[in-house]
């Protein structure tokens, strides 16, 4: 007897150490995820759990007494948890960033007797890829995709738009990248992020979607009033430029009128002057006719 309770503990041990040295477990924010328990033992053993989130404040997820264990029993779990009966498997359903942590599933073998008593650790790491509108300007919109891993490696991050790839990241770094959008991108097609990365020797792949239909920047509105202030903006200019245009064709005509008005007034004070010149040499030239004397005869 003491060597079978010996062997039980052994085997318990064993599995403790393996589970605590494991690798974690990975999830990604949304999805569907199970925390195993490893038992040693048949489909006729009836065993009480309790699932625990161990951190600064431990949290038990699931608690639940051989007498209310059904096949998937959620009554003794919190929401978004449930217990699958004969592996003591913890389910987690839409998996949240705050579910990461250290879980201790411990869990007892009361039928058969004699009772054994054990534990199972697990690590769970929730990864999320996230994608955000920053504050942008007028005319840009600036996004920002960033991923949330414990230790990732070789993290590539690339953006598309109906299957072209885009080129005009701002900026990029270990954990995020940073996309600009102007107004001449403009369209309708959701932005897609892609991030591409090892973690744990495994290759992730994870995508996230920005929908610019529903973005006030890029709003039909929005296109139709900045098309609108474009016109105007355009409209305005050409208006401008045509003044400015109009104002230099007359100002050069007015210039050359009063350069043909200087010329016809030098050239009239110029004939008047040779009038008066020549009268005056005509005036000169004549004889002077010297008055006759008149002869009176008397009678």
């Amino acid at each position: 007897m003491f060597l079978k309770h010996l062997k039980n503990f052994l085997l318990v041990l064993a599995l403790f150490y393996l589970q605590d040295k494991g690798a974690p477990i990975v999830l990604f924010k949304g999805d569907t995820g199970h925390l195993p328990c490893i038992l040693n033992s048949d489909n006729s053993s009836k065993h009480s759990v309790e699932w625990i989130k161990t951190s600064t404040n431990s949290t038990t997820i699931c608690k639940c007494p051989i007498e209310t264990f059904n096949e998937n029993s959620s009554e003794c779990c919190i929401h978004r948890f449930t217990l699958t009966k004969n592996s003591l498997q913890l389910n987690i359903e839409n998996v949240q960033p705050s579910d990461f942590g250290n879980y201790s599933c411990k869990w007892s073998k009361i039928i058969p007797p004699p009772t054994l008593d054990g534990i199972e650790n697990v690590m769970l790491e929730v990864e999320d890829l996230s994608l955000q509108r920053l504050n942008s300007s007028d005319d840009c919109l600036r996004l920002l995709c960033t991923l949330e891993v414990a230790n990732p490696e070789q993290l590539n991050f690339t953006w598309s738009r109906k299957g072209q790839m885009l080129y005009n990241m701002s900026s990029s770094s270990n954990r995020s990248s940073e996309l600009n959008l102007c107004v001449t991108d403009r369209d309708y097609a959701n932005i897609t992020c892609h991030a591409k990365y090892y973690s744990n020797n495994r290759l992730y792949r994870r995508i996230e979607h920005f929908n610019l239909s529903k973005d006030p920047l890029f709003t039909e509105d929005a296109v139709m009033d900045l098309q609108l202030l474009m016109i105007i903006c355009s409209a305005a200019a050409a208006g401008v430029i045509f003044s400015l245009i109009f104002t230099a064709v007359v100002c050069k005509c007015r210039r050359r009128r009063n350069a043909s008005d200087s010329i016809v007034f030098s050239n009239k004070v110029y004939e008047n002057f040779s009038f008066a010149m020549t009268r005056q040499s005509t005036q000169s030239t004549q004889p002077t006719v010297k008055p006759q004397e008149e002869c009176i005869y008397e009678n």
